[in-house]
């Protein structure tokens, strides 16, 4: 993923609302624009966004369904290599996200995706508006946060942008109830990466033994075909530079994801195969 750039980050605590203590550590996190649609749960976090709108440090786009916001969220993402954003109210603009929420998870998509709540003493009331969106998300987010308290704003934001960013990407929600973001909080802004989650230790670099292994079994294939998916969506440079021999006029069935980077003028191309395809074939 592509690194943001990181405003100054000041220790100081300060008195601030639950919804600034927000819109501050998103801005600390490099987001420059976000992606929402308002409603009555989400509003306290919406007044503020209009000051830090005025001021130019935070860009929104109004959609005009929530489902417009998570795909452009997850299309900017795409496009930029940095977390995506988007706002949505409870109930039915929370649920309205979880398919561009699910599209995340599935490819592997770093969001950042917050939605208000009723307030903390309605929730499990039944009261209006109130879906536990939590729980409907739990199978298709990497992590998910119901923030209780205004003060842990800050490390949440923290660590939902490193969840997102790290490792395999993919989507992070963050349940915001209404009455935080109009409460006090005793505000400590937290430096982007400063995060140490026990359990979480994602795996960054490739095995060395399994590489070799894997290199050797290629270069000593009489016959190489090569089926490439969507690992990855930038050109990749060993399709550049085509480092094996025998390889150099290989068949290259491929996958729909890397239409972009292995374009149709590529000498050697076998199509897309499988369900978005033509049908694999039994070759001798």
């Amino acid at each position: 993923m592509q690194v943001q750039q990181q405003p100054a980050v000041t220790t100081a605590t300060q008195q601030a609302t639950g919804a600034y203590a927000l819109l501050d550590s998103l801005k600390r996190h490099g987001v420059e624009h976000i992606f929402g649609y308002p409603g009555g749960a989400i509003l306290p976090i919406y007044d503020e966004l209009y000051k830090f709108e005025e001021r130019g440090d935070l860009r929104h786009f109004l959609v005009r369904h929530e489902q417009g916001a998570v795909h452009a969220a997850d299309g900017y993402a795409r496009a930029t290599g940095k977390v995506g954003v988007c706002f949505a109210t409870s109930g039915p603009g929370a649920t309205n996200l979880v398919t561009g929420i699910a599209t995340a998870h599935m490819d592997s998509i770093p969001l950042v995706v917050i939605t208000g709540q009723v307030p903390r003493h309605m929730i499990g009331t039944d009261g209006f508006q109130e879906t536990d969106i939590w729980g409907i998300t739990l199978p298709i987010v990497k992590h998910s946060f119901v923030v209780r308290q205004p003060e842990d704003i800050s490390r949440i934001v923290a660590e939902a942008f490193y969840i997102a960013s790290t490792g395999r990407p993919g989507p992070v929600l963050i349940d915001v109830p209404k009455d935080v973001g109009f409460q006090l909080c005793d505000y400590l802004p937290i430096a982007p990466g400063d995060v140490h989650l026990r359990g979480y230790r994602p795996t960054t670099k490739g095995n060395p033994r399994q590489i070799t292994q894997a290199l050797k079994l290629i270069r000593e294939a009489k016959r190489p075909l090569l089926y490439v998916g969507g690992g990855r969506s930038p050109p990749m440079p060993m399709f550049r530079s085509r480092p094996w021999p025998n390889c150099s006029s290989s068949p290259l069935p491929r996958h729909s994801w890397v239409w972009g980077p292995l374009t149709s003028t590529i000498r050697w191309p076998w199509g897309c195969w499988g369900c978005m395809g033509r049908p694999m074939r039994i070759f001798r």
